[in-house]
């Protein structure tokens, strides 16, 4: 078992792509849903009745997965490596009976997967219209009820928020007013407006949401981890992709 294999774990805890690999084995799975059976006795029930989904409690458990791998301490016994890497997921299970209350939302890996997409439509609404947009007119852009758009809107508030306020604190021009620079040549702008345009058409929406956090909004990669729902690892891969798009793109167009 890959949890009482010290090789595996050292190199777990000191090379994130190799435990971004690690903990999405069938291996890693198997265990994670023996420590959700164990602890709920029946995973059906619990999640009817914490209003949990699937994807949402497994994703919980993939975070204590690696958490408990990164805080292990390797001079402890097989058997102690093993029950803190269990306690440490169970400790995630237990977070949703203790979030269980009538302020509480849980917002589903389906809803959660629109944050990106989300991300990008509140950019340009905001830089057409200088305001936010409203839940009938994200309704329809997305096509989602009314429940879902609020879960939508409420989960990305964090991230708008933080957006907002780093704007404010930093002294950098907002979504709208980046667009307005009344000193910037009207020309370059509109070269310039074109190409990042040309550029975005190449590169997939969380790519591009990637992007736009990162470089645009200031945030770390720790905290886009957050928003995504990934490891930091990962941003990294979607940085390089998107890039190596682009100079494909580029490449291409210097031929053409």
């Amino acid at each position: 078992m890959f949890l009482r294999d010290k090789k595996i774990l050292i190199k777990a805890k000191n090379d994130d792509d190799f435990m971004d690999e690690l903990i999405r084995t069938k291996e890693a799975e198997k265990f994670i849903k023996y420590v959700i059976k164990t602890f709920t006795k029946n995973p059906a029930r619990f999640m009817q009745q914490h209003r949990v989904e699937w994807e949402d409690l497994y994703q919980a458990c993939l975070i204590g997965l690696f958490n408990g791998i990164k805080r292990l301490n390797l001079e402890l016994s097989t058997n102690e490596w093993v029950r803190f890497v269990y306690l440490t997921i169970q400790g995630e299970i237990r977070n949703f009976s203790r979030s269980n209350n009538s302020n509480s939302i849980t917002i589903s890996q389906r809803i959660r997967a629109m944050y990106p997409k989300y991300l990008l439509f509140y950019r340009d609404y905001w830089e057409k219209y200088n305001q936010d947009p409203t839940i009938k007119q994200t309704m329809e852009y997305f096509g989602i009820s009314r429940d879902d758009t609020f879960d939508l809107v409420y989960g990305m508030q964090p991230i708008i928020s933080m957006a907002k306020k780093r704007n404010s604190k930093s002294g950098e021009l907002t979504f709208a007013e980046s667009l307005r620079d009344p000193y910037q040549n009207v020309e370059r702008r509109a070269i310039n407006h074109v190409l990042i345009e040309s550029y975005m058409a190449e590169i997939n929406n969380t790519q591009q949401a990637i992007l736009y956090m990162h470089y645009y909004i200031g945030l770390n990669k720790s905290e886009i981890a957050k928003v995504i729902g990934c490891g930091n690892s990962m941003i990294n891969k979607h940085i390089a992709a998107a890039f190596k798009k682009i100079r494909q793109h580029e490449e291409s167009q210097k031929i053409s």
